[in-house]
């Protein structure tokens, strides 16, 4: 999986930001990965999604 930037909230956010995606596949499985942090002092929310690959 190759990530598109650095995993870590840029200080000049504001709100809800991407920190990081990623995506990727084995050959039979697709993967995305997303976290997002909702505000400067929020937990990050991580979203995996695993689909068959075509």
């Amino acid at each position: 999986m190759k990530k598109s930037q650095i995993c870590q909230r840029r200080s000049n956010a504001i709100g809800p930001t991407t920190v990081c995606d990623s995506e990727g596949t084995d050959g039979e499985y697709a993967y995305l990965l997303n976290v997002t942090s909702p505000d400067l002092n929020e937990p990050q929310v991580a979203t995996l999604i695993i689909r068959p690959h075509q």
